[in-house]
C-alpha cells in the first residue's frame, strides 16, 4: 500500500512539473511568434546604416525619409575641380553602368533633358566643387530595383524600409558648362527609412 501511494505522489509531482513548465514554454512560444510576425528576426531589422565612398570622395551622415529622399554630407578631394556636379541614387544600374530609373532605356538615358541637361532623377550638388570642398545636406530621391521611387509624399514607404544601392555622380571636367559628360559610381549605401 505504501508503494502505491509513493507512485501517486511521483505522478502528481511529474504532472505539476509538466503543467508549470508547459505554461512557461507556451508563453515563450507565443512571444517568439509575435516577435517573428513583427519582423524582429528579419535581416532588414539588423541592417545598419552605411555610406562607403570611393577614394577621393566622402559620404557621411546619410538619412532617408519615408518619401525616399536621401540626404548626405558630400565631399570630394580628387585634386581637380568638378563642374555642374549632380548625383543620383539607385539600387540597380542599367546596361551602361549608370543608375537604372524606370522608363529610361540605355539609349535614351542622357536624352531626357531638364534644366541641367540630366534626367529628373539627378540632383544638383553644386555648379563648382573644388578639391577639398564639402557640401552639407545634399539630397536626391532613391530608386528601387524596379526603377521606381522608394517612396513619395503621397505614398510614403513604411518606417524602417531597407534600401541598398549605389550613389552616382554626373559632372563636367571643364568649366565649359553644358550637360555633364562624365559619369561614375562613387559610393554604396545601406540604409533604412526614418
Amino acid at each position: 500500500m505504501f508503494g502505491r501511494r509513493e507512485k501517486g505522489f511521483k505522478a502528481q509531482s511529474a504532472m505539476e512539473y509538466l503543467m508549470t513548465y508547459g505554461w512557461a514554454i507556451l508563453i515563450i512560444a507565443v512571444v517568439l511568434a509575435a516577435l517573428f510576425a513583427l519582423g524582429v528576426f528579419s535581416g532588414a531589422s539588423l541592417l545598419g546604416t552605411s555610406c562607403v565612398a570611393s577614394s577621393g570622395y566622402t559620404c557621411t551622415n546619410p538619412v532617408m525619409n519615408t518619401a525616399g529622399v536621401l540626404t548626405i554630407d558630400f565631399g570630394q578631394s580628387t585634386g581637380v575641380t568638378l563642374y555642374n556636379l549632380n548625383f543620383a541614387c539607385a539600387a540597380t544600374s542599367n546596361s551602361t553602368g549608370l543608375p537604372y530609373f524606370s522608363g529610361l532605356s540605355a539609349s535614351s538615358y542622357n536624352t531626357v533633358a531638364t534644366s541641367n541637361g540630366l534626367p529628373d532623377q539627378y540632383s544638383l550638388i553644386s555648379a563648382t566643387a573644388t578639391s577639398g570642398q564639402t557640401f552639407t545636406g545634399v539630397s536626391t530621391e532613391c530608386y528601387s530595383t524596379t526603377g521606381s521611387a522608394v517612396g513619395s509624399t503621397s505614398a510614403p514607404a513604411p518606417l524602417g524600409t531597407a534600401f541598398s544601392g549605389s550613389l552616382y555622380l554626373a559632372y563636367n571636367a571643364t568649366a565649359s558648362g553644358g550637360k555633364p559628360n562624365q559619369y561614375s559610381k562613387f559610393a554604396t549605401i545601406t540604409i533604412k527609412t526614418t
